[in-house]
């Protein structure tokens, strides 16, 4: 009975485990450092109190080849989805500041810009860094942490299903 009991509760922990959000952290192009779960999953030390959001995580390179072909669909979809319990974030992969912030003074972003310094879109999208080319990695989390869906790469024809995803957020 005991071995019965000690494997319920491993396997609980392992698939809880796997199914929250861990703690990544992005940077601003200010240079600081974000929590993501400061909005998403188990509340942070610091802020026991803080709302918690879902989160739609965007990972993106602006030399995608392919960037136009997705990026400003992807843009509006966000503003039609906007609710405010809900939080989106575009990530760029390890790529310059200063390209970056040209990016966002070229475009009209419906969502703040971080980079991703921590290798965060590797170990979200289960992807070797630098991979990510030909379209961008989304990753949903409901406001406890728990994952929703991932869409790796993402492509224009799957705009519904992503649609479909997000309305799954509070």
């Amino acid at each position: 009975m005991h071995k019965q009991i000690t494997t319920f509760f491993l396997i609980l922990f392992i698939t809880t485990a796997f199914a929250q959000m861990p703690d990544a952290v992005v940077r601003t192009l200010d240079n600081k450092n974000v929590h993501l779960r400061d909005y998403t999953g188990e509340p942070r030390l610091l802020r026991p109190d803080a709302p918690r959001y879902g989160t739609v995580l965007i990972f993106f390179r602006t030399d995608d080849p392919t960037l136009e072909s997705w990026f400003d669909d992807l843009n509006s979809l966000i503003k039609e989805t906007n609710t405010e319990k809900r939080k989106f974030f575009f990530i760029a992969e390890n790529q310059d500041v200063e390209v970056l912030k040209t990016f966002r003074q070229s475009r009209n972003l419906s969502a703040p810009l971080y980079v991703d310094v921590f290798n965060v879109c590797a170990s979200l999208l289960e992807m070797v860094p630098g991979t990510l080319t030909s379209g961008p990695g989304i990753v949903i989390y409901q406001p406890d942490g728990t994952f929703v869906e991932k869409f790796v790469p993402f492509q224009s024809h799957q705009t519904d299903h992503l649609k479909s995803a997000i309305n799954r957020l509070p």
